[in-house]
C-alpha cells in the first residue's frame, strides 16, 4: 500500500524529500479557516512520512489526459462524512475503514479509506507538491467539471514554469526509497 507509513529495519519512521507549497488562494483560505489549516497540516505530514490518519487514498486524476500528464493528484480527507456501514456499495468510505486506517499499527487494513472530499495538488520532478484546492463536498462530481480541470491545469502549468521544473512522471513512486532523507 503506497500511502502507509514507511519504516526501516530499526522500526523508525522514514521521512521523504520534497516541499509542500500552497497557492496564494489556498494559503489565504487556511489562514481564515482553522479546520482547513488542520487538513493542510495533515497533508504535510502525509507528504513527509507517507501516512497521516486523516489522509486516505491518494491517486492521480485520470482525465482529461492533460491533467494526467501534469501529475495532478488528490488525497481523500476524513471529514467524518461516512458512507453508512450497511452499504454494500462503498466499503472504503465507511467509518470502520477510517477507524482501521487510524489504527494501522495494530490492525490489518483491508481498504484504504476514501471520502467525497479531496485535497488537490500537483507534483514536480523534485517531489515538491503544490496544494491548489480543497473540495469539501461532492468532490467526485465537482472535480469532473470543466471549470475545475481547467483551473487545475492552469495552476499546474504556472507552478512548473515558476519553479523551472517538470511534472513528476506518473510511473514514479512518490514514496520510493530514492526520495528518503
Amino acid at each position: 500500500m503506497s500511502s502507509s507509513a514507511s519504516q526501516n529495519n530499526q522500526n523508525q519512521v522514514v521521512t521523504y524529500k520534497g516541499r509542500v507549497l500552497h497557492t496564494q488562494n489556498f494559503s489565504a483560505l487556511c489562514a481564515s479557516d482553522p479546520e482547513l489549516k488542520k487538513i493542510a497540516d495533515a497533508f504535510k505530514q502525509f507528504w513527509k512520512t507517507g501516512y497521516h490518519p486523516d489522509m486516505g487514498k491518494d491517486a492521480a486524476f485520470a482525465r482529461p489526459k492533460e491533467i494526467l500528464n501534469l501529475h495532478v493528484r488528490h488525497t481523500h480527507s476524513d471529514l467524518k462524512d461516512y458512507v453508512p456501514e450497511d452499504s454494500a456499495k462503498d466499503h472504503s468510505g465507511k467509518k470502520s475503514s477510517w477507524d482501521a486506517w487510524k489504527n494501522i499499527a495494530s490492525v490489518k487494513v483491508r481498504y484504504t479509506p476514501t471520502s467525497d472530499s479531496f485535497l488537490v495538488y500537483s507534483v514536480n520532478h523534485n517531489r515538491d507538491a503544490l496544494v491548489m484546492f480543497f473540495v469539501n463536498a461532492d468532490a467526485h462530481n465537482e472535480t469532473e467539471k470543466g471549470e475545475f480541470t481547467e483551473a487545475a491545469i492552469a495552476v499546474s502549468y504556472a507552478f512548473f514554469e515558476q519553479t523551472k521544473t517538470q511534472p513528476m512522471p506518473l510511473e514514479e513512486d512518490l514514496f520510493d526509497e530514492k526520495w528518503e532523507e
